[in-house]
């Protein structure tokens, strides 16, 4: 009979602990990215090699949707609330450039 307590201390600590470990790994984090900035460097790099309207149609549908798997890879992998430059007023962590490189990095590769 005197062990209850003891295994009920027991128990109440395995809990708080599991419950301290989940909290740790859950922790998300706010970073932002500068759309503009990569958008603006991809309509420079469509100006500067001619693109003709189809081409520039093409390109954006498949820039948009490679940006937007890109986003979403960095998110899950860095646990990360992605948001755009422009609204974040203080804090986060910019991540533009290693968006970029993912994203220079996926283009790459035939659709």
């Amino acid at each position: 009979m005197r062990l209850s307590p003891v295994y009920s201390a027991l128990s109440i600590t395995s809990l708080l602990m599991a419950g301290l470990w989940y909290s740790m790994k859950t922790t998300t984090a706010i970073a932002f990215f500068d759309k503009e900035a990569v958008q603006g460097q991809f309509i420079r790099q469509l100006a500067e090699i001619k693109a003709t309207e189809p081409q520039v149609e093409q390109s954006t549908k498949r820039f948009n949707t490679v940006l937007n798997n890109v986003l979403r890879d960095a998110a899950k992998q860095g646990n990360l609330v992605i948001l755009r430059k422009t609204d974040v007023l203080a804090g986060g962590v910019d991540i533009t450039d290693e968006v970029r490189t993912q994203l220079s990095v996926a283009m790459r590769k035939p659709s």
